[in-house]
């Protein structure tokens, strides 16, 4: 399975924390788990296979991890794990390091080395996504990335906010992916993380070239997917966003075997499609449909959606109106 979704709601009422930690235990690494809601344990995880990587989301309540010593020693996956808190708070013990983390923020944790990890959920729940990464497909030297473990990192930078953006998105997408886009998907996880990494130890430079420029693109498919709405959006704009030439920008896309003009075309009309199918804009005029999404022309969007999609908006709208 590429994707594996567990529910402890699944379960009878007595065995939802067993069944929890069992399943956390084989997706994660294996440790101890206690928590003060282990009679009734409702939470949620998704793994998604990735690749060589492997992205995890998880919703519990409060709880209390451990992996000791002796564990490590009985089973070691050599993992870094790069851990996103999206909800409440987190903290975590590794190597005489501690964090508290709150919701925004990243740390990242060794699965060589005993850890402990406490979620505080509150009346709410913690919610984590995680990608696993193992050490030996880091480019980055072991013991300057053990610096950083258990300590809070920030994910308002640039590159932490592609980060994010980027494991939220595969979390909550990835059932609804193919195989081999995960894989590639899967390494483009190992570039961002170690760019974050890099970033945190002002080791850029250390990174290879192949993967900063696919760190790269996607620092540029954001940027686009940001100001798809805006008439101004083009080649030009996007390179001098990017601190890049036009010809390099360019090169970049005819590697992802795409163009510039091309790809904003796309991504336009599938946030025009979307909108037509909304029937909370049935009232808006197709045409500013259009150029709510930079296609203020109307010849040039009916013609470009028909292309498309083989009919024109108001077609593809007077069907979804008619559907279920």
């Amino acid at each position: 399975m590429v994707v594996t979704e567990f529910r402890t709601d699944d379960l009878p009422v007595a065995d939802r924390f067993a069944g929890w930690c069992e399943v956390v235990s084989q997706g994660l690494a294996p440790h101890i788990t206690t928590s003060d809601d282990a009679a009734d344990f409702r939470a949620e995880l998704r793994v998604i296979k990735s690749g060589l990587t492997q992205v995890s989301f998880l919703s519990c309540p409060s709880l209390h991890s451990r992996r000791t010593l002796q564990l490590v020693r009985k089973s070691d996956p050599e993992l870094y794990q790069v851990v996103v808190c999206m909800r409440q708070k987190t903290a975590l013990s590794q190597r005489r390091s501690y964090a508290l983390v709150a919701p925004g923020d990243l740390f990242v944790y060794d699965t060589s080395h005993p850890y402990e990890a406490w979620g505080f959920a509150g009346d709410e729940r913690v919610e984590l996504t995680v990608v696993h990464v193992p050490r030996a497909a880091l480019p980055l030297p072991a013991n300057r990335v053990d610096g950083l473990l258990a300590r809070a990192l920030s994910g308002s930078s640039a590159i932490g906010s592609i980060l994010r953006s980027f494991l939220t998105s595969l979390a909550n997408r990835g059932p609804a992916l193919r195989a081999p886009d995960l894989a590639r998907l899967g390494s483009t996880a190992v570039d961002l993380v170690t760019a974050y990494l890099a970033h945190n130890l002002d080791m850029s430079r250390a990174v290879p070239a192949e993967s900063r420029d696919r760190v790269l693109l996607v620092a540029i498919y954001a940027f686009i997917e940001k100001h798809l709405s805006e008439d101004y959006l083009a080649p030009q704009v996007i390179a001098d966003a990017n601190y890049i030439s036009l010809r390099y920008l360019h090169r970049l896309f005819e590697r992802d075997g795409r163009t510039v003009a091309g790809w904003i075309r796309t991504r336009r009309l599938e946030r025009c499609r979307r909108d037509l199918e909304d029937p909370g804009l049935y009232h808006h005029p197709v045409c500013k449909i259009g150029a709510r999404w930079g296609m203020a022309n109307a010849s040039d969007f009916n013609r470009s959606f028909r292309t498309a999609y083989g009919v024109p908006p108001g077609e593809w709208r007077r069907v979804a109106q008619r559907s279920p």
